[in-house]
């Protein structure tokens, strides 16, 4: 989920510091989720969703270039 969230975040061009403001949340905390140190709850996950503009499906979606 980590790595989805950071490739989405990177193919948009933005930064953790702009993602967490749109979320609502620390940029520690969006890191933390990115290298999978953090488990974000349903409403961070949702939140970053609206804030990355994507289903939040695709935030849980398998890795497939990890395989």
């Amino acid at each position: 989920m980590g790595r989805n969230i950071c490739r989405i975040r990177n193919d948009l061009n933005l930064s953790q510091e702009e993602v967490a403001f749109a979320a609502g949340m620390k940029r520690s905390y969006l890191s933390g989720i990115e290298l999978g140190r953090r488990k974000p709850s349903v409403n961070a996950l949702e939140r970053l969703a609206i804030a990355l503009k994507v289903d939040p499906r695709d935030l849980l979606a398998p890795d497939i270039r990890s395989k």
